[in-house]
């Protein structure tokens, strides 16, 4: 034991004496000659703290150090407390290390070699009790390798739900990994004490180990541990379990399933207190020690316990068998599959053979449980529907695989559902050897109830399908649901109107569009005769005309399909939506008989330039979809630019474009800093970007440009070069984080404005300042863009158009329908100023004599010709004089 020696006085104290005390007596001393003023000093002393009890003991110490007595002072003291274990094994201490994820708990994963009886215990030993935030494995391996680990535990107590122990007897491997193995036991709460009989596991590993795990929550009193002997055992084999059933019929929908298990005891002897232990998975499910001593030779046994199971529904166990005196796990050991059912189990079923794939009635098909394994299979979630009204039904059953000589498929049925499958519900269809091909079943439904019936199917030998309670030896069983409807099939005799095509939406659409309808026959039987089909066109009369499907246009039952241009045909030139109905008159099942299909025509005004007027910043109700151009805005473009001229109405926080990864605003009032008036960016959801204040005006046109290149869309982030240019004047921005724009095929524009809209431009380059053209259009006089621009919308549409129009591209322009329309006050602005000022050698004096007429005057003396500058506020704008542009 080291200490620290102080002096806290200013002078030197002589002759100090460090003394060490064990249960009171003194048992080492250190001498300090002298020790100056305010000096410190280290000391050592070595203390005898070993035990001689097997169990352990905790040591009481006190240090003390006495000042030479020619010089009152204080005596500093220490009192400190050892606790050794002494002979006890403590499963290992779970300390918390440093990752990059913080500080995470680590498993010792001790091993241990045992040579001689040793007593084991929780980390506290057998004087404290456990810890907090364990986690810890521990493995005794006999130090002899034709020896087994043998551990009887004694005591086992801790707070339930907040101290375990797993046991582990089987095979694991040399990293301690627990993955995939199924513990034997798992102790937990006040388990064994002075009035319960201890538990013993015998290893029945091949390396003889037994493998403990013990996990405690991170707070709270876990409770005083265990205590057990350790010691070595020669292998034994006293035990053989030879064969489990759990199966339960009930009406119930779920039930008590017991376990029956044969057991063969190959000793000489009765054997007391063997065990039973039962495992789901990786899941515990209980353990049982059997009452009564199992007696040489064959015993069978019934689990006092039950496993509750729902209705139908098997339950893959593992149950296994110890005893202290058995170290030999290989034949203590079955599989079962637990099923709770109100009808007969054949358990085992077979899992070699012709497999049952499908079950079919009319186009109606219930798709099999294609799993192998020893249970039933079952398939009740879906009811296979036949119809009384039909009189019959025919079932087509589809078996898979290679089919031996005489073999069968059976079907039973329970009509008077009484729980059983009897011989009279029985039918039998032979199978042709071979490569498995479907068989059929005809069933009577004229003297059967309705309702839902439960059937079984299996396949195998003739002579092994006799009864359904039997499974073949080789094969498949599986069981379904019969729904009988008390119907004829509901689809008899219907047509289904399938299609309607009216063209696209686009430009000046036709006034004659032609109808193309598409009928198809749900019915169980032919269709052969006419039908009448309804055509309406937006509000105009309906009219009628005769479809024929007779002779060579007969539809067959279920498949056949027509498709059929209608002699009616369609006006939709006039600008707007355009609605087409067509619906099949006295065509039986009413939700077939119904198609509706829409179109817009597109119109531009030729009576000027109009510009989109929102008025949305409360209700946020109507903006442009900019689908068709967003999808071309996608992470495999590394540059693209977005241009947009707009004008809002007063200062605003306003959204002028929102996608996911891609929000642009207007700002006024912000928190954070940014500035009123300027252009705000979000790109990625994770980088700000903003102008200077004042950068945009209320009430006047401006052009903004947003130009990003060098995109980078990586897995550790995003990032881009981005670049704004308002008027064609690049603009100071200021930035936080990094990213880069996404679009995921959605862009909106304006939904949240007030304002006016007349221009989007997309392109996928990173536009500079020598490209920009502000406020004016980039298409060329053939109508087509330079081949670096994705998309350009002008809106000049005008009123009464729900679209604006780019080249095959349409932007969708979200309004009411009184809002598109309205002349005036609508979503379709005229735009008046367009002239943005004048600029001449000697001009005294420009004025607006009517709209978007003007008159310039000069200075008296002025020369016939002078040189200067117009300048339009909206791209489009043309001006002329004397008639020349």
């Amino acid at each position: 034991f080291t200490f620290l020696v102080s002096n806290t006085c200013t002078e030197a104290l002589k002759n100090l004496l460090v003394k060490g005390y064990r249960d009171g007596n003194c048992v080492a001393t250190a001498k300090l000659e002298e020790l100056k003023g305010l000096d410190k000093k280290s000391v050592t002393l070595l203390v005898d703290v070993s035990s001689q009890k097997e169990m352990g003991e905790l040591i009481d110490l006190r240090f003390e150090c006495v000042v030479d007595p020619l010089t009152p002072a204080s005596n500093g003291i220490v009192e400190h407390q050892v606790y050794n274990k002494g002979k006890v094994v403590p499963i290992g201490f779970t300390k918390m290390v440093s990752t990059i994820f913080g500080l995470l708990p680590s498993d010792p994963l001790e091993t241990r070699v045992v040579k001689e009886r040793l007593i084991f215990t929780d980390d506290g030993g057998l004087l404290k009790p456990c810890s907090t935030g364990q986690g810890s494995s521990l493995k005794f391996l006999p130090a002899d390798p034709n020896l087994k680990i043998r551990v009887k535990f004694t005591r086992f107590s801790t707070v339930d739900g907040k101290g375990a122990l797993r046991v582990y007897t089987c095979n694991v491997p040399s990293d301690l990994s627990r993955k995939g193995l199924v513990y034997s036991a798992y102790l937990m709460g006040d388990t064994i004490n002075e009035s319960t009989s201890p538990i013993t596991f015998t290893s029945q590993a091949d390396d003889g180990g037994i493998l403990f795990y013990f996990e405690s929550v991170s707070s709270g009193e876990i409770g005083s541990g265990w205590v057990a002997e350790v010691d070595l055992v020669p292998p034994a084999n006293t035990l053989t379990l030879t064969d489990v059933k759990a199966s339960q019929q009930g009406n119930e929908e779920t039930g008590l399933v017991p376990l029956q298990l044969t057991i063969d005891n190959v000793s000489s002897a009765p054997i007391n207190d063997a065990q039973v232990v039962v495992v789901s998975g990786n899941k515990y499910v209980f353990d049982e020690k059997i009452a009564g001593p199992l007696a040489p030779g064959e015993n069978h046994i019934t689990t006092t316990r039950k496993i509750a199971l729902p209705k139908a529904t098997p339950v893959r166990l593992r149950v296994y068998i110890e005893h202290p005196s058995d170290s030999e796990g290989s034949d203590n050991e079955k599989l079962v599959y637990a099923v709770f059912d109100r009808y007969c189990i054949p358990n085992p079923t077979p899992i070699q053979g012709a497999m049952l794939s499908k079950v079919k009635y009319m186009q109606d098909s219930l798709t099999l449980s294609t799993t192998r394994s020893s249970a039933m299979s079952y398939n009740l979630t879906k009811p296979l529907i036949v119809y009384k009204g039909e009189g019959t039904a025919e079932l087509t059953v589809t078996p898979t695989g290679k089919v031996p000589a005489d073999y069968s498929v059976a079907l039973w049925i329970d009509w008077n559902d009484n729980g059983e499958l009897e011989e009279a519900e029985r039918q039998v269809a032979a199978l042709a050897e071979g490569d498995a091909s479907p068989v059929k079943f005809a069933l009577d439904l004229s003297k059967n109830s309705g309702g839902y019936k439960r059937a079984r199917l299996m396949v195998g030998s003739t002579s092994e399908l006799n009864s359904a309670c039997n499974a073949p030896t080789f094969g498949n069983a599986q069981d379904f649901i019969l729904s009988v409807a008390s119907s004829a099939f509901p689809s008899k005799g219907d047509l289904e109107l399938a299609s309607l095509d009216i063209g696209k939406s686009g430009l000046k659409l036709k006034s004659d569009q032609p109808i193309t309808i598409s009928v198809a026959n749900h019915s169980n039987t032919d269709y052969e005769g006419t039908v009448k089909a309804k055509i309406t066109v937006d509000d105009l009369a309906p009219v009628e005309e005769e479809l024929n499907f007779i002779g060579a246009n007969k539809l067959q039952a279920f498949t056949g399909t027509k498709e059929i241009t209608l002699d009616s045909k369609a006006n939709l030139s006039a600008v707007g939506l355009h609605t087409v109905t067509v619906e099949l008159l006295d065509n039986p099942v009413v939700e077939n008989n119904k198609q509706v299909a829409t179109v817009s025509c597109i119109v531009p005004a030729t009576d000027g330039l109009f510009a989109l007027d929102f008025k949305t910043q409360k209700t946020q109700d109507e903006w442009v979809d900019l689908t068709s151009t967003a999808t071309r805005l996608n992470s495999s473009l590394t540059a693209m630019s977005v241009e947009m001229v707009f004008r809002i109405d007063k200062p605003q926080f306003s959204t002028l474009m929102l996608a996911p990864g891609f929000k642009v605003y207007t700002t006024y009032n912000m928190a954070g800093g940014i500035p009123d008036n300027c252009i705000a960016m979000i790109l990625g959801g994770a980088m700000l970007a903003y102008t200077p204040a004042q950068s945009i005006t209320p009430g006047q046109w401006h052009h903004l440009t947003i130009a990003m290149d060098e995109i980078e869309n990586g897995f550790f982030g995003s990032d881009c070069d981005l670049a704004v240019y308002i008027d064609g004047k690049e603009c100071t921005l200021t930035t936080e984080g990094s990213g880069a724009p996404k679009f995921s095929g959605q862009l909106k524009l304006c939904p949240k404005f007030d304002g006016q809209l007349k221009l989007f431009r997309a392109s996928k380059v990173a536009l500079g300042p020598s490209d920009i053209k502000p406020f004016e259009l980039v298409r060329k006089d053939d109508g087509k863009l330079p081949t670096s621009y994705i998309s350009e919308f002008a809106f000049n549409e005008g009123t009464s158009n729900n679209a604006s129009v780019s080249g095959i591209m349409f932007a969708d322009i979200h309004a009411s329908l009184e809002r598109l329309t309205q002349a005036d006050g609508g979503i379709w602005m005229p735009v008046k100023d367009v002239i943005g000022g004048f600029k001449f050698e000697h001009q005294a004096k420009q004025e607006e004599t009517s709209p978007n007429n003007y008159t310039i005057t000069f200075e008296l003396g002025s020369p016939e010709q002078v040189k200067g500058t117009i300048t339009t506020s909206v791209p489009g704008a043309t001006v002329t004089y004397k008639d020349a542009k």
